[in-house]
C-alpha cells in the first residue's frame, strides 16, 4: 500500500514539474514576444522543440 502511495506521489511530482516547466516556457515566450514581435514563431520553435 505504501508503495502504491509512493508511486502516486512520484507521478504527482513529475506532473507538477512538467506544469512548472510549461508555465516557465510560456513566460519566456511572452517575454520574447514583447521584445521582438517579429521573432515570435522562432522563439516558440526553440522553446517547444
Amino acid at each position: 500500500m505504501s508503495l502504491f502511495l509512493h508511486h502516486i506521489n512520484y507521478k504527482t511530482k513529475i506532473c507538477s514539474t512538467v506544469m512548472n516547466s510549461l508555465s516557465h516556457n510560456l513566460i519566456c515566450l511572452l517575454k520574447a514576444y514583447n521584445k521582438k514581435p517579429d521573432s515570435y514563431e522562432t522563439s516558440g520553435l526553440i522553446i517547444f522543440a
